[in-house]
């Protein structure tokens, strides 16, 4: 459980991944005092942000500056490798995985780095969207309920993973958005999911909700207008 004051988020970025995966992270940013304060919220919210909330970018590569992609040729700033002593295994309270292409592979170092923060009971792994296909490739999945995109693929390739069809889903410390295809389509791999690639808004949501209720996150889901929609998607005819 992130402790209540502060917060540690590190953000793993590990091949151009999908800008609206990454907006789901300023949600968290926007728990932080300083945040609030800027932002004008009034002193009865402000003074329940956390201080400091510190988000911490991730790459693969040690090449230093360095500039991780994202769709509609945008890219983030990288502040850590997979090596950083200061997003080590214990030294997260979450991890946060947005989704790269579908058909990407992970490296063996990546695949021990992800392992590693899913062993510690104290740190969350979220994945969002295509995130899924990494956390399922490293491992960390077996015995697990998860939700993510092109669930037809997942269900065939981790027989292992008790896929289900919601918005997001929660394991545990493990934590997974994904996407709804309707049910005519489901089982046409070809065929991308149909207008929910913001579900990671709707997982953070509920994640604030739970693990800040009340004042707080309320106001910030309020100011951001996400939260709204449930867990399970609306019912095709």
């Amino acid at each position: 459980m992130p402790n209540k004051k502060n917060l540690r988020i590190g953000v793993l970025l590990v091949d151009t991944v999908q800008f609206l995966d990454a907006a789901p992270i300023d949600l968290f940013g926007m728990l932080s005092k300083s945040y609030l304060k800027s932002h004008s919220f009034p002193s009865s919210v402000s003074s329940l942000g956390l201080d400091p909330v510190t988000i911490l970018y991730i790459s693969p590569s040690d090449d230093d500056p360095c500039l991780a992609g994202l769709t509609a040729d945008a890219a983030l700033r990288v502040t850590r490798s997979l090596t950083s002593s200061d997003c080590a295994p214990g030294k997260l309270d979450i991890l946060i995985i947005p989704g790269p292409r579908p058909s990407f592979q992970i490296s063996n170092d990546i695949k021990a780095f992800v392992q590693g923060h899913a062993a510690v009971e104290k740190t969350i792994v979220m994945t969002i969207c295509t995130g899924i296909f990494v956390a399922a490739q490293a491992g960390i999945l077996h015995g697990k309920t998860a939700t993510g995109s092109f669930l037809a693929e997942l269900k065939e390739k981790y027989k292992d993973v008790n896929w289900i069809r919601r918005r997001w889903a929660v394991d545990g410390n493990f934590w997974s958005s994904g996407r709804s295809l309707p049910s005519s389509l489901s089982n046409d791999r070809d065929l991308h999911d149909t207008g929910t690639i913001t579900n990671g808004n709707d997982m953070v949501a509920a994640f604030l909700k739970q693990h800040y209720p009340g004042t707080l996150s309320e106001s910030i889901c309020s100011a951001a207008d996400v939260g709204d929609r449930g867990q399970d998607f609306p019912q095709s005819n």
